[in-house]
């Protein structure tokens, strides 16, 4: 009998914490620490436009005078994350992160 593999939204957190574009980064920052996430999607008048990782964060925050309290999300985030319907199957995304070294992925 052949096992049947569950789709995403099984798994996928239903109701995530967002930020608006126009935040800053430390705003990112901190909420990613307070709840110990490595990814937030990125919203602008509701409507998701990216995502926002504690790398991109740490990345820009090496340049020479960048101040993550004035910087603001838009300016570190990806404007094109990796996204998937609730229904595709948890196997079929897995691999795909494994093969492409995708750290998240955002479900619609």
């Amino acid at each position: 009998m052949m096992k049947s593999i569950p789709p995403v939204k099984r798994y996928m957190t239903t109701c995530p914490l967002t930020v608006n574009s126009d935040q800053s980064l430390k705003y990112a920052k901190t909420i990613m620490r307070e709840h110990n996430f490595r990814h937030l999607p990125v919203l602008e008048g509701g409507v998701l436009v990216g995502v926002i990782s504690a790398h991109d964060i740490d990345f820009i925050s090496n340049f020479s005078g960048v101040d993550i309290a004035k910087e603001k999300i838009k300016e570190a985030m990806t404007t094109e994350p990796f996204r998937v319907e609730a229904n595709a199957g948890l196997d079929e995304i897995c691999t795909l992160m494994a093969t492409e070294k995708i750290g998240s992925v955002l479900v619609l």
